[in-house]
Parts: C-alpha cells; structure tokens; sequence
C-alpha cells in the first residue's frame, strides 16, 4: 500500500492528474486497499464501536464477512446508509444541553479509509504547507506555533485566516463538495 500511495503522490506532484486517477481507479476496491484498509480498522478502539448494524471486528471470520460486503460488485446498487445517532453531553456552555453524534457502521468506515487511502497521498502533494486541518500529522498546535512564527518572529506572509467551525457542515457548499475530484468507481457508489 505504501509503494501505491507513493507512486499517487509522485504522479500528483508531477502534475499527471490523469494518471494518478487511473492507479487511484484501478486500486479502488482491489483486494489489497480492502485488506488493508480492514486491518488498520480492526487494530483501532473504534472496530468495538457498533454502528446502526450491531456489527463489530471480532474475530477473523468478521474480517472476511467485511472483505465480502466491500467488494465493488455489492455497492453498485447503493443502499441509503443508516447512521447511529448518540446523545453527547454539551458540556462547557451548559451541562444539561446534549449534541448528537452520529456513528456509521464498519463497512462505511472501511469504505471511508479506502477512499482515504488513494485520495490523502493525491492532495496531500498539492496542498499548501501551511494548511492544517484535517491532515495527518498536523493539528491546531502546529498551527498555532506556525501563526507564531510568521506573527512575531518576522517571517512575512500576507494573509492569517481563522474559522470558527461551528456548524460548518451544515452552512458548506455541498456542490463544492460534490466537485472535488476522487476515483470515478467511488462516485458510481454515490450515484453523482
């Protein structure tokens, strides 16, 4: 897997979209991105967090019921997916408020991380080095050291943008969303 996403982010650096797309392609539901991407899950805390289908990693007969259900023949006719939904305790404005959080099942987390694992080593090369969020191995520390840096230590640089997050899935362009460019077998599953 490691040689996979490595020769993507290479493609994606070289500027040869094309190609990079077609590996990503190939290697969308190929058994080796599924297995993978089953064992990375069943080593996680969150392989016993069941979602609306009561399914959890247990043993390895679990494993090969996932290995099954991710095939790209079974998501060709997609099924709306059901979402567990969980009262949180809103805790810092007001103990007795509650948010919910919602938990999908293990297949749609394989699904997710299988997706993860072609598109991350593509933007990964493309993005900025100074964009934090949602990246792997970065977080609001870094940020924040780096805002530091440019702001007091005489490093120039034009522009700081900060975002409250607050409701941001529920106000984002959703066309936007659907604009970003991922393997085409994953947009067939979401008919888009």
């Amino acid at each position: 897997m490691y040689e996979l996403q490595y020769a993507i982010a290479v493609l994606s650096k070289q500027g040869l979209n094309t190609k990079a797309f077609e590996l990503m392609d190939f290697f969308s539901f190929h058994l080796i991105n599924r297995l993978y991407s089953i064992y990375y899950l069943s080593g996680k805390s969150s392989k016993n967090t069941v979602g609306y289908d009561n399914f959890s990693i247990k043993t390895d007969n679990d494993k090969l019921s996932l290995l099954k259900s991710t095939k790209y023949t079974n998501h060709l006719d997609p099924k709306p997916i059901i979402v567990r939904r969980v009262k949180i305790p809103e805790i810092k404005n007001n103990p007795k408020e509650v948010r919910y959080l919602g938990i999908g099942n293990l297949k749609d987390k394989v699904m997710q991380k299988m997706l993860l694992n072609l598109i991350d080593p593509f933007y990964e090369t493309v993005l900025d080095k100074d964009v934090y969020g949602w990246r792997k191995g970065r977080s609001q520390v870094h940020a924040a050291a780096q805002a530091y840096k440019y702001l007091y230590q005489g490093q120039s640089r034009k522009t700081l943008i900060l975002l409250d997050i607050k409701n941001f899935f529920d106000n984002i362009n959703h066309n936007y969303l659907l604009s970003i460019k991922v393997p085409s077998k994953f947009r067939v599953i979401t008919n888009k």
